[in-house]
């Protein structure tokens, strides 16, 4: 069985913590990925696996728009490595994160629903925030304002083919 960060191992009555493990109240707990490593002599229990990294600048995101705002854009995630862990499953993307140069409104680059391929540029106490400047990240799979639907990307222009609504996007070249 594979335990995850904040699995119950244990009772503390049972085997002390070792490696890969942690002591919380009356119970011993996993610390990182990987599978429960009992040794019966010296009464501990341990697991075995791989650790939980942060995230860290430079490393890539999915996610769902959920929110625009004049300046910054709130956006649910996930992170492209599974052993990738994060305090929040919210980043931010700032305006001034959209595009190369000055961008006014979020309007032509990204709107409620969006999925996006997003780069962490800062993991601070105070959030998540992310990137889309670059040619490689952007809007991966547009969501059409007026129905809902799954846009088709075109270019620089996003279709719909429910509707026919045709909105531009700041989309990730492949």
């Amino acid at each position: 069985m594979t335990l995850v960060p904040g699995d119950e191992v244990c009772g503390i009555e049972e085997f002390a913590p070792a490696e890969g493990t942690y002591e919380e109240g009356d119970f011993v707990y996993a610390s990182i990925v990987g599978t429960k490593s009992e040794n019966a002599q010296k009464r501990i229990v341990g697991v075995n696996g791989r650790g939980v990294r942060g995230l860290a600048r430079g490393d890539i995101v999915y996610g769902k728009v959920m929110d625009v705002y004049d300046a910054v854009a709130l956006i649910q995630f996930e992170a492209v490595n599974p052993h990738l862990g994060a305090h929040s499953t919210y980043c931010y993307l700032r305006i001034s994160e959209v595009r190369r140069g000055y961008a006014e409104t979020f309007r032509e680059y990204i709107r409620i629903g969006d999925m996006v391929r997003a780069r962490v540029k800062e993991v601070s106490p105070l959030g998540i925030h992310v990137t889309i400047a670059d040619r490689e990240l952007g809007i991966i799979k547009p969501a059409c304002t007026r129905c809902r639907s799954w846009m088709e990307i075109k270019g620089d222009e996003c279709v719909c083919p429910v509707c026919g609504n045709r909105e531009r996007r700041k989309t990730a070249e492949k």
